[in-house]
């Protein structure tokens, strides 16, 4: 018997929850949108940190679009998301197209900076 896609079932035994995130667009402070607001970054770490406990672990995987698009990348000709994101709990990240905003090298250079 199968179950629906979706669901969380509870902790098995040697399951691992994976958390995901896209398109945070290095959104670090909370702004107004047109639809609501953009929490940012502390609350987008507080409620990992909460779904980790719940679970009892997690891997956080941002699916791309992390450090770019956001008037902090502009600012900083695309340098300081970079800093700030060594602050959350990511495990892994994969690059987006915004990621290659200012070019594969300055990728390179900036996500060295990154502890994952």
């Amino acid at each position: 018997m199968s179950r629906p896609a979706g669901r969380w079932y509870g902790r098995r035994r040697g399951g691992v929850r994976i958390l995901t995130t896209n398109d945070f667009v290095g959104s670090f402070h909370p702004q107004a949108t047109s639809y609501g607001a953009l929490p940012g970054a502390r609350a987008l770490q507080a409620t990992v940190d909460a779904l980790r406990e719940e679970a009892g672990g997690g891997l956080w995987i941002d699916t791309g679009d992390l450090a770019q698009g956001s008037a902090l990348g502009a600012l900083s000709d695309g340098a300081w998301p970079f800093v700030a994101l060594r602050e959350l709990s990511i495990d892994a990240a994969v690059v987006g197209n915004h990621e290659l905003d200012w070019g594969v090298p300055h990728l390179r250079r900036w996500g060295a900076e990154l502890p994952f």
